[in-house]
């Protein structure tokens, strides 16, 4: 594996982001992050397990390149947060918004070249512009009153990107080597279904999904 700066992908196991993690293993080592945030719970049991399942696949492959390291942030607090607030008072948010947070706890300007994220325009959520802003405003703030980073520097060199961003879902899944398609996850809210979990067929992400 490579010593040197490879991207930091914010990886769900989904459609978008394994897509971008094949594509980018084609020409570099990769890292990834996977945040324990406000999804529901059962989500994110069933993609923990699915992350896992989809880096071993591409780590057993003969493959120049592999993912190089493995990182889990849990955001207990955020989901304290949601529960109190679950009557109405807040009823939707932005996961995005969960990821980039916990990013700056793992991004390394000597580790890192960009930060990835999965996001594609048929998401419609929230202007990619405002993404990268936010992104570049959370490092100004991470890095006041630190002597690790050079400010100017820090920013400049791991820039928010989300690459293929105008590719549509249904060209990033036949993007995928067959095996991938049957590992991939979408679903917000699976049901508990014997030892396992299922898609509950109801939500945006099952509605939506190309298959």
């Amino acid at each position: 594996m490579s010593s040197e700066r490879v991207p930091l992908l914010l990886f769900s196991g989904g459609l978008d982001s394994t897509a971008i993690l094949q594509q980018s293993l084609e020409v570099s080592d990769v890292d990834v992050l996977y945040v324990i945030g406000r999804q529901c719970p059962t989500k994110a049991i069933k993609e923990q397990k699915t992350v896992s399942k989809i880096i071993n696949y591409f780590n057993k492959l003969s493959n120049k390149f592999k993912v190089r390291n493995t990182y889990i942030i849990d955001l207990k607090n955020l989901r304290i947060v949601a529960e109190a607030h679950k009557n109405g008072v807040v009823t939707k948010y932005i996961q995005a918004i969960d990821w980039i947070f916990a990013a700056l706890d793992v991004i390394n300007p000597n580790l890192h070249s960009a930060l990835y994220m999965g996001y594609c325009q048929q998401d419609g959520f929230v202007e990619l512009q405002n993404l990268i802003d936010a992104w570049t405003n959370l490092l100004k703030i991470r890095v006041y009153g630190t002597d690790s980073y050079n400010v100017t520097n820090y920013i400049g060199e791991v820039p928010l990107q989300c690459p293929f961003f105008n590719v549509p879902k249904l060209t990033r899944l036949m993007w995928l080597n067959p095996p991938l398609r049957k590992m991939i996850w979408v679903c917000e809210t699976p049901k508990k279904y014997g030892a396992g979990y299922r898609a509950c067929g109801k939500c945006k992400p099952c509605k939506d999904h190309p298959l």
